[in-house]
């Protein structure tokens, strides 16, 4: 668009004349500077005119919204890496946990080192006119009273059976004699010992305790003896905390 105060170069009537006589100032005859003079005003008057209040408030909002767009930006924290994101990771841990849970069960018994503790139980029979009846931890017995064993051990193959009476004595029950422990069947339920037992005119009461899957009788028998030097019964008593071991009390009278 051709310049309104664009400076005269003497070679056309100048914009003074011809805005003048635009207006009527000035008596002019029809000529192309003047009809080009009268558009050139004529676009400029057709241009719509700025609205300030409504350039002032879209400038207003546009701040706003860049302003929102930073905060949202650096709420929301950027997004963690595959191998940090622990919803990936949860079922394999969760796996993981169960099947460390599994490996003692799953574990077939070979000594000491395997027993799990609460997996055994040591029960007795008492002889009597009725024959065998189920006895009672801390029972009341006499000399000369016959008693019967039983158990259960169901992840265990082998058994000692050993005895503290009132004097601090110990006595190796079953097997009756040798290092080697007694073999047992790995079944669950209660199973009965074979054989019994016609209890002595030792005073005092007399703790009975099994050890299942021990390495040896004098293995079984030396963690008996230490038991009773440290706290008596009882500490004999005391041992059915570790694993594989059950013990149980009876009392004695004359």
């Amino acid at each position: 668009m051709t310049d309104l105060f664009a400076v005269n170069e003497g070679q056309r009537p100048s914009r003074v004349d011809l805005a003048q006589q635009a207006t009527g100032e000035l008596s002019a005859s029809p000529s192309a500077e003047l009809e080009a003079f009268k558009a050139e005003i004529a676009a400029v008057q057709g241009m719509p005119a700025f609205d300030w209040e409504t350039l002032s408030k879209r400038a207003v909002q546009l701040e706003q919204e860049e302003e929102r767009a930073k905060v949202a930006s650096e709420a929301e924290p950027a997004p963690l890496p595959w191998y940090k994101r622990w919803q990936l990771w949860a079922p394999a841990l969760a796996f993981a946990v169960v099947l460390i849970g599994l490996v003692p069960l799953l574990t077939p018994p070979d000594g000491p080192s395997t027993r799990l503790k609460g997996d055994t139980e040591l029960r007795f029979l008492v002889d009597g006119p009725e024959g065998f009846t189920s006895g009672t931890a801390g029972q009341v017995l006499r000399p000369g009273d016959r008693i019967q064993f039983t158990y259960r051990a169901p992840l265990q193959q082998s058994i000692v059976l050993l005895g503290v009476d009132g004097t601090g004595s110990s006595a190796q029950y079953w097997p009756e004699e040798g290092d080697i422990p007694l073999n047992i069947p790995s079944e669950n339920g209660l199973q009965l010992l074979s054989g019994s037992l016609e209890l002595d005119s030792a005073p005092g009461p007399e703790v009975f305790v099994a050890v299942f899957g021990a390495g040896s009788v004098s293995e079984a028998l030396e963690m008996v003896n230490e038991a009773y030097e440290a706290g008596g019964h009882p500490a004999v008593q005391a041992l059915q905390d570790q694993p594989g071991v059950s013990t149980l009390r009876v009392e004695k009278v004359p």
